[in-house]
């Protein structure tokens, strides 16, 4: 499977054996202005790729989907501030997302936040990583050329 996020928000996902869209997701929002749609700006999938997860251009939210049932199912919200970086464990266990310097955990069970924090790093955090054994959580900002590591 391979991802691309359009600028009119819309997700395509293809098909990499035959080269060919497998489906079409919609990245629509309740109308605020006259732009009722986003830019896509992160993708991920989860490790067996029955999950995607993916924020849009000026949007608090990251939605999450389910490529088995075709169709977006939860929307995770960062009250009102927009989401820079996104990323599944390497089990598919668990999302992080980030925003400012806000980051959350959330698990696949029910989409409810399971740990959230301000991290202290210089600026908003750009990055968020799993480490290998999801034992550690990676974050790096714009602003600041260290990588700052967090035990779970």
């Amino acid at each position: 499977m391979l991802a691309v996020g359009l600028a009119s928000g819309v997700i395509k996902v293809y098909d990499i054996r035959d080269q060919k869209v497998a489906m079409q997701l919609a990245g629509e929002f309740p109308q605020t202005d006259a732009n009722t749609s986003s830019e896509v700006t992160n993708i991920t999938f989860s490790n067996k790729g029955l999950y995607m997860a993916a924020t849009f251009a000026n949007q608090d939210i990251c939605r999450v989907y389910s490529l088995h049932k075709q169709c977006a199912f939860t929307d995770i919200s960062h009250g009102g501030n927009p989401i820079n970086s996104i990323a599944f464990d390497v089990y598919g266990g668990y999302l992080a997302t980030s925003a400012g310097k806000h980051v959350g955990l959330y698990h696949y069970r029910n989409w409810g936040e399971t740990r959230s924090g301000e991290y202290s790093v210089n600026g908003p955090v750009s990055v968020v990583k799993f480490g290998a054994q999801c034992k550690k959580l990676f974050l790096a900002s714009q602003n600041d050329a260290n990588l700052s590591v967090y035990t779970l």
